[in-house]
């Protein structure tokens, strides 16, 4: 059998049919809060509320060939994406720089409408930019209580940023542009002065032939000075640093470093050991010692000394002290400056190994060409020179050709695709869409109100009061434990006892389901009844349950009892016993064999029926007296089976047989499965929940009378805390 979980729980039923009626009974009040509702709404939408329009355009950008931009437009949250052209443009058109511009421009063509605006209310609140996903456009769009305004604030809007972009990107370009000219310039001027160099040196030495050797060393003494003095910047870099850091500590590095390895806090924590020592035996010895005895003199008088240490230990941990007492740097804070501290001092002292490295590679390489010529060592260092020359020459060229491209694109980095237009509806919310707002509201207030009143204004039924409505005992109070089985879909254990009746079960519930065992006894031996139906007002997989638990408490009692699953609709009885439906020794199948057996002999007898009943019943782990009848095939037109003459011989044949027939059947209200059996068995047992309708009680009262029917008792179900 495949793993379920199987859950019983006790839950409030919301009852439809219930709603619909407290919804009916109470129209006139809900239709006029909606009413009532709909005029503020009215009032509102025409005296406070202003209808907004949104005016847009589309704007292309050509990424290609725009240059990142990497500034603050006067804005307080950042400064631009260097990554990301499209985040700039959208940055720059909600800037501070562009909305004071916007609104200079605005006022220009409609004097007076921006007066109260500031820039950072337009940008905010005003204007809109929308990128448009996977694609260079840019939607620019803003948002007015007049739609001519919002068309004329978006062309502003238009005018000032394409004035602010040209602007923006010729600035950077012509200072780079000068930049890069000059470098160029003194790049050349250096390389002609190295060419004058090298020829006087030719014509002074003539034509100096170097080997390769004498040229690589000389490259590479040249690099290892260039590398210590990158190494030298960045040692004084981090020098600086770490003296910035040790003076806002207030100690001495080797005092920061020690601490941040764990030195005031290992003395801290050993501090902090021997006081809780010291307090333990305090508080053992103060049972038997008096607070003069020398001892404990003594003790106090050491845990006073080491409280004093520990606080000198903490302040040197964190820092010096005010006066007042108070701390310079928390600790929290301090131990973090003291981490970066101690990286700082790895750094230094890997940025010394490297100078001690690169300053000993270049003395041995300045050793070794001491005794190389001095004239092919001076023209290897000119010709090395020009060479680099020449490359920095060629890098500045480059990119001064790439600068000038771009100058030249600039007028095609943007473009408009879309005017903006004249808005002729408002955006939502407009004011029918605040009508219909507030009218929607009080339609649903006033309908959950009302419910919800009417259901906290319920009464629990009362078993005194149930017996008074409908003069019928009460059996039980059955108190309702939720329980979730997490093994197989069943309400049974292995060990053949019913769950809810288990020694580890409440107690309470135990003793209902006897006293009902009990009770249903006397009443059925006072009528002279053994067969009931067992249903719930409504559908509830409880009652197979309930069913399941009273014939086992019946079962007890040495009486041989059966159950029989009759909810042909839905049938869930095999469940509480850990069984499969057996579709081969169903109810359908044994009415159909009885009702053959009665056409082939109208007088038939019911104990010529035992054979038959008997190879339908299923065993129960349980109690070898209590077996059950399982559905079968579920079945949708169970008012033929239950009304066959078949099934009543069936039932006069199972009361003849067994001491008690328990059959469990569908709800009373929702199907009238139920009522067509109450003509074949003695009485209803009817289970009430503590929180049902007084009308749906009344409901199923009159529905048992009218096929003539009775109840025996009621069992009433009550939520356990």
């Amino acid at each position: 059998m495949a793993e379920e979980q199987f859950i019983e729980s006790e839950s409030i039923t919301i009852d439809l049919q219930r709603v619909r009626r407290i919804l009916w009974q109470n129209c006139h009040l809900i239709v006029g809060t909606t009413l009532l509702c709909a005029a503020i709404g009215v009032l509102f939408a025409l005296l406070a509320f202003h209808e907004k329009y949104r005016s847009e355009s589309t704007v292309l950008m050509n990424t290609q060939g725009m240059p990142y931009i990497v500034t603050n437009y006067g804005r307080s949250s950042g400064s631009l994406l260097k990554s990301d052209p499209i985040k700039n443009q959208e940055t720059l058109i909600k800037s501070r720089l562009l909305a004071k511009k916007v609104i200079k421009h605005f006022s220009q063509k409609h004097p007076g409408k921006l007066s109260d605006i500031t820039p950072d209310y337009l940008a905010e609140k005003v204007i809109q930019v929308t990128p448009v996903s996977g694609t260079d456009f840019i939607k620019l769009s803003a948002i007015w209580d007049d739609p001519t305004l919002a068309r004329a604030m978006v062309k502003s809007y238009l005018n000032s940023y394409f004035n602010l972009s040209d602007s923006i990107l010729r600035q950077p370009l012509s200072h780079e542009k000068k930049l890069l000219i000059a470098k160029v310039k003194d790049s050349t001027n250096d390389l002609e002065t190295l060419n004058d160099k090298i020829r006087l040196f030719q014509l002074e030495h003539d034509v100096v032939d170097i080997n390769a050797e004498i040229e690589l060393t000389v490259e590479e003494i040249q690099g290892l000075g260039a590398k210590i003095k990158r190494q030298e910047a960045d040692l004084v870099e981090k020098n600086t640093a770490f003296q910035k850091l040790t003076t806002q500590l207030n100690l001495s590095p080797q005092q920061a470093i020690a601490s941040v390895a764990g030195g005031f806090n290992d003395v801290l924590r050993h501090l902090a050991e021997e006081l809780n020592e010291v307090e333990r035996e305090i508080n053992i010895k103060s049972v038997t010692y008096a607070p003069t005895n020398p001892t404990m003199v003594k003790l106090r008088e050491k845990a006073a000394v080491l409280n004093r240490q520990i606080e000198d230990q903490q302040i040197k941990t964190v820092g010096r002290k005010f006066e007042t007492g108070d701390l310079v740097i928390t600790d929290s804070i301090r131990a973090d400056m003291v981490r970066k501290l101690t990286n700082l001092e790895t750094e230094r002292s890997a940025i010394k190994n490297k100078l001690a490295t690169f300053r000993a590679q270049k003395k041995a390489l300045e050793k070794k060409v001491a005794h190389m010529p001095h004239t092919k060592l001076k023209y290897a260092e000119l010709t090395l020179k020009k060479r680099n020359t020449e490359e920095i020459l060629t890098r500045l060229q480059e990119k001064l050709a790439e600068v000038k491209i771009q100058e030249a694109g600039i007028h095609q980095k943007l473009r408009i695709i879309d005017v903006p237009s004249l808005p002729h509806s408002p955006i939502f919310p407009g004011k029918l869409h605040i009508i219909l707002i507030f009218t929607v509201v009080g339609l649903v207030m006033s309908s959950t109100v009302t419910v919800g009143f009417h259901y906290l204004q319920q009464n629990q039924i009362r078993p005194e009061f149930l017996e008074h409505m409908l003069n019928i005992p009460v059996l039980t109070v059955l108190p309702w434990v939720a329980r979730i089985k997490k093994k197989k879909n069943r309400l049974t254990p292995e060990g053949g006892n019913l769950q809810v009746l288990q020694a580890n079960s409440h107690q309470a519930t135990i003793a209902a389901y006897q006293d009902l065992a009990l009770n249903l006894s006397v009443q059925g031996n006072l009528h002279q009844k053994n067969a009931f139906a067992m249903a719930s007002l409504y559908q509830d997989p409880s009652e197979s349950f309930i069913a399941s638990n009273l014939g086992y408490c019946l079962a007890q009692g040495g009486q041989r009892v059966v159950l029989v699953d009759t909810n042909l609709r839905n049938p869930r009885l095999h469940e509480t016993f850990g069984h499969s439906l057996n579709y081969e020794k169903g109810l359908p199948e044994l009415i159909n064999t009885v009702s053959e057996m009665a056409a082939k002999n109208p007088n038939l007898q019911p104990e010529e029926l035992f054979p038959i009943i008997q190879q339908a019943l299923i065993p129960s782990q349980a109690h070898p007296n209590l077996c059950y009848i399982n559905a079968g095939v579920s079945l949708d037109n169970t008012f033929e089976f239950l009304n066959a003459k078949g099934f009543s011989l069936l039932v006069n044949g199972l009361k003849e047989y067994f001491d008690w027939a328990l059959f469990d059947t569908s709800s009373l209200l929702n199907y009238p499965d139920t009522a067509v059996l109450l003509r074949q068995v003695d009485s209803l047992l009817m289970i009430v929940e503590q929180q049902a309708d007084e009308a749906q009680l009344r409901q199923a009262a009159k529905k048992v009378q009218q096929v003539q029917g009775n109840i025996i008792g009621a069992i009433m179900r009550q939520p356990l805390d």
